[in-house]
């Protein structure tokens, strides 16, 4: 027992390396991918696996030089062996324990290679980096510190005076009271920077009677990933994305997302130009239809807002941006309003076309529980019944207006793992939006849109 709880009290040390090892488990036991523009690069699922034991690896050496600066001799044979025996069970558990993925023996070696790379580079920092360790956030500081007064230095006097007035207003914004200090903090550094990875997918899925054949379909939206660096200075914030699919000319769709969590307001704004929908149409009576990619074009806004009651103890933006701290557990009743509209063109036949504006508005909860020193589990869930509705599909010279049914709901679904130890914070955050319209015995529409944001980040 007294074993058990050391083992226990030591892995509490490894949050990041538990966080990779799970997403190994996930992603190598997932039982299918979509197609991703990155499939014509040779051997990218060697590459793919090189990356992540080599990334999680590094990550371990991290953890566990923070925690222990000092050589230690067990560690580096422990953790090669222990990943290298991941890479194994995982591709056993693929050939013997699922359908649809395969374990390969070229697969294994790239674990073991990454794994050697990563143990590699964690022998070289804890020999050269590691006693630089101490102090390295106050130096950062400082060079943040000299940067900025040499910048002010090259600007006239009226205008560093603007720029301290500004600054003083933004840090008592910052510090403005009216919250349970017991329950959320502020953090007491003035800048932030995050690097962010976000995933985000959509789908249509439509279903109804057409001459009284009863029919179905089903579109998807390839998934789409960004890569982006945040900077923020007493909670306004700056960033910068990038998708690598796109740069190299394989990824033409568009989309923009915008939110902002405050301490009793928030939104989320979405909007998305899609073309690379793909999937499929059935009619009784009739054979599957395939929709390849390029047929369908979908142009989506999505608003979802919320107003927090229980705003003295209950952050958002603690789960999401990160901007408070929430020391402990609590929830809040939520008001909530959503607006979606969107306008989908299937170039089929004569030419379909299904425009959709409504207008939600509701209440849910939300609730911030705190395990432990350190971590954050957020989950919330905002109804909203449609209040006003204007749909219409048009095929050909022929309009088709869809009548009100209800329940027509649009439903907002959020939820987030964080975990911040000393000036540093690390996890995943997760936004999805479901709506319903219209009934399956003329047509209904559901549509889905989620995105999964992966992020670290550090306090200044």
């Amino acid at each position: 027992m007294a074993r058990h709880s050391s083992l226990v009290s030591r892995l509490r040390h490894y949050p990041c390396s538990l966080l990779c090892i799970a997403l190994i488990g996930i992603l190598s036991l997932t039982p299918f991918f979509p197609e991703t523009p990155l499939d014509d690069v040779d051997f990218i699922d060697k590459w793919t696996h090189l990356v992540m034991y080599g990334g999680t690896c590094c990550v371990m050496w991290w953890e566990h030089i923070r925690l222990s600066p000092r050589a230690s001799r067990l560690f580096p044979l422990a953790a090669l062996l222990f990943l290298i025996a991941l890479g194994g069970l995982m591709e056993l558990l693929q050939a013997y324990c699922t359908t649809t993925r395969s374990g390969e023996w070229l697969d294994f070696w790239a674990d073991c290679a990454g794994t050697l790379l990563g143990t590699l580079a964690g022998l070289a920092y804890q020999r050269y980096g590691g006693q630089q360790r101490r102090g390295a956030g106050s130096q950062v500081k400082g060079l943040i510190a000299l940067l900025v007064g040499t910048l002010l230095s090259t600007v006239p006097a009226e205008a560093q005076s603007i720029i301290r007035r500004v600054d003083n207003m933004l840090t008592r914004k910052y510090n403005k009271g009216g919250i349970d200090t017991a329950y959320i903090t502020r953090p007491q550094t003035k800048w932030t920077i995050t690097a962010r990875m976000n995933v985000s997918g959509a789908q249509i899925q439509t279903e109804g009677k057409e001459d009284g054949h009863h029919f179905r379909s089903e579109m998807e939206a390839n998934r789409k990933a960004t890569l982006s660096v945040g900077v923020s200075y007493l909670g306004v914030s700056l960033s910068a994305s990038l998708n690598p699919a796109q740069l190299i000319g394989k990824y033409h769709d568009y989309e923009l997302n915008f939110n902002s969590y405050g301490r009793r307001f928030g939104f989320d704004i979405i909007y998305q130009d899609a073309k690379n929908f793909k999937g499929w149409y059935d009619q009784d009576g009739a054979p599957r239809y395939t929709l390849p990619d390029g047929m369908l074009t979908v142009k989506t806004l999505n608003v979802n807002a919320f107003y927090v009651f229980n705003s003295r103890r209950f952050s958002y933006p603690a789960a999401f941006s990160q901007s408070y701290i929430q020391r402990r557990s609590a929830g809040s009743v939520l008001l909530a309003a959503s607006a979606m509209g969107q306008k989908a063109s299937l170039d089929w036949d004569e030419g379909i076309t299904l425009k959709m504006t409504n207008i939600g508005l509701g209440a849910g909860y939300g609730y911030n529980y705190v395990p432990g020193r350190g971590w954050l589990l957020h989950i919330s869930a905002l109804p909203t019944f449609i209040v006003y509705s204007n749909t219409a599909l048009t095929h050909g010279d022929t309009r088709l207006p869809l009548n009100y049914h209800f329940p027509e709901v649009i439903i907002t679904g959020r939820g987030a793992a964080v975990y911040q130890w000393r000036n540093k914070f690390a996890g995943l955050s997760m936004v999805f939006n479901f709506t319903n319209i219209g009934n399956e015995k003329d047509l209904a529409v559901n549509n889905i849109k989620w995105r999964v944001r992966t992020f670290f980040g550090v306090r200044l």
